[in-house]
């Protein structure tokens, strides 16, 4: 294998390289939540069947009954992220987030010991699952 500053070459010897493969064209495609398909199918249902009583066991509403962010705040997001950058930042989220969610949103008192520190910024819920399980698994280890 000769070296060139002006071609390209691998960390690895070629007989280790994964060959190219079209296999992501032949994947499946992902199929909706189900839980998306069964809420569709009841609002079908009831209109269909007016009076009939319908029984919804799904697990939440998959955010159907939130408000939304109010435009000023998103204004003020949008703000800050255009002040700040898009750079990354620490995994568990940016330090005036995590400030603002102590002493704006929860205003808790600096006496009870809970400070940004306490805070964990996540993309979402399964991101914040991973995370504390991730946690759980860090603080757990060895005892």
């Amino acid at each position: 294998m000769s070296i060139s500053n002006t071609t390209p070459v691998y960390a690895v010897p070629d007989e280790n390289l994964v060959p190219v493969s079209d296999h992501l064209t032949k994947m499946m495609d992902i199929p909706p939540s189900r839980m998306f398909l069964i809420k569709n199918s009841l609002k079908v249902y009831a209109k269909d069947n007016p009076g009939s009583p319908i029984f919804d066991a799904s697990q939440g509403d998959g955010g159907a009954s939130l408000p939304g962010v109010p435009k000023a705040i998103l204004e003020r997001a949008a703000e800050m992220q255009v002040e700040h950058g898009t750079h990354y930042d620490m995994p568990f989220g940016t330090e005036a987030y995590r400030k603002s969610v102590i002493e704006q949103y929860w205003e808790l008192d600096s006496s009870l010991g809970w400070g940004p520190s306490n805070v964990l910024g996540t993309c979402g819920g399964r991101d914040a699952l991973v995370k504390a399980y991730q946690v759980m698994l860090a603080l757990g280890h060895g005892r």
